[in-house]
């Protein structure tokens, strides 16, 4: 029937819908066989596809089919940044799974290119945090760091929410290493030492300590009343956990 249909992107559309209800009846094989039909279809019409989602679900099928060289050349002609960001995401998630790390990397950092390229604040962000999670779940930590410290919007929100991405991966490198990030907001303070006492339980109330010492030194400069009084507010209850004996080393000594 679908070679009754002209439009190229209308006929493509149809056999990725084709596969995906397949492979969602557990016809595993016959998916398999229509994605390969599909893609055979595809390089024939490269040039008659002209809509971007398309070309997005192309990618996606060939990432899912291990074709990573055709899958990120679909990408390259995705103009949108976030949804060539998002695809170069799922071509990284395929590459995990069989095994390709080197290829993930790489995917997943031209993934932080495209996302900051992003001009609305908001999908910037979500992006980006999309992006950390992702490469902390490949165990790529120090990655996963630097593309946190590009968030530059509801950065409160966005990294307690990378660190408790760490927690579940058991990533207590990129952990320790948003430690002071998140020490710049009360709010995000206050959910990493949740989170904290789910890996540290025994070294809470000296994380605790050393997290509001740097609240306190980032703030200092400000001279308005209400800041002098966080701060007083945040000396005493240092201060308190420093006489209850809590401080008894460093983050790096965990």
């Amino acid at each position: 029937m679908t070679n009754m249909i002209a439009d190229a992107d209308e006929q493509i559309t149809a056999l990725l819908d084709i596969a995906a209800a397949q492979r969602k009846a557990g016809d595993h094989e016959g998916a398999t066989d229509t994605a390969n039909l599909t893609l055979a279809i595809a390089e024939r019409k490269r040039r008659l596809i002209r809509q971007e989602y398309t070309i997005w679900r192309l990618g996606a099928a060939m990432a899912e089919a291990g074709r990573f060289g055709k899958a990120l050349a679909a990408a390259e002609h995705i103009g949108v940044a976030d949804s060539r960001a998002e695809l170069l995401e799922e071509i990284a998630a395929a590459q995990v799974r069989m095994g390709d790390c080197d290829g993930a990397r790489r995917s997943l950092l031209q993934a932080v290119h495209a996302a900051n390229l992003i001009d609305d604040n908001h999908y910037r962000k979500d992006r980006l945090s999309s992006i950390a999670k992702g490469q902390i779940l490949a165990g790529f930590s120090d990655d996963a760091v630097r593309t946190a410290d590009q968030i530059v919007f509801d950065r409160n929100v966005e990294l307690p929410k990378i660190a408790q991405v760490c927690v579940e991966a058991r990533d207590t490198s990129a952990l320790k290493q948003l430690l002071i990030p998140c020490a710049y907001s009360t709010d995000a303070t206050y959910r990493l030492i949740g989170l904290l006492s789910q890996v540290y339980p025994k070294q809470v109330a000296s994380l605790h300590a050393m997290i509001f010492a740097k609240q306190i030194e980032s703030i200092r400069g400000d001279t308005t009343r209400e800041v002098n009084e966080t701060v007083d507010r945040l000396d005493q209850q240092a201060n308190s956990l420093v006489a209850q004996g809590a401080i008894r080393g460093r983050v790096d000594s965990l």
